[in-house]
């Protein structure tokens, strides 16, 4: 089985028309390896979209920051959101992430929540660059 790249439907080709939305199934071409990852993050299969957002931050994926900051606001996935969260810590740096974190430290789910602060008391003067 195939996922589509635009809806995610499953599909028992690797190209053509998706079943479900009619778009190209395979990604486009050229689809760089992190883009690849930046398209998992809203994959429905929560793992592949965790793995992607732990990968990305191991790789410390500049270009993944808006995508992976949109899943820590924005996800249904309690666990990508924390995910996400300790990728962006590891490519962004506490310091430059200050505000933010201190706004998510008192107002996001109690895992995220978690992450930020630890990463206040712990990141002061040890930005993760």
């Amino acid at each position: 089985m195939f996922w589509c790249f635009h809806c995610y439907a499953l599909n028992d080709h690797p190209a053509g028309p998706c079943d479900a939305c009619g778009e190209p199934v395979e990604p486009p071409a050229g689809l760089s390896w992190t883009g690849s990852l930046i398209w998992a993050l809203h994959h429905p299969d929560g793992d592949r979209a965790v793995l992607a957002a732990t990968t990305l931050g191991k790789l410390r994926a500049r270009e993944s920051v808006p995508a992976l900051r949109a899943a820590v606001e924005a996800g249904r996935d309690i666990f990508l959101r924390a995910a996400a969260l300790r990728s962006l810590i590891a490519i962004e740096g506490v310091e430059s992430l200050r505000p933010w974190l201190d706004e998510l430290s008192r107002a996001a789910p109690v895992n995220v929540r978690t992450i930020a602060r630890r990463a206040l008391d712990e990141g002061a003067g040890d930005d993760a660059r």
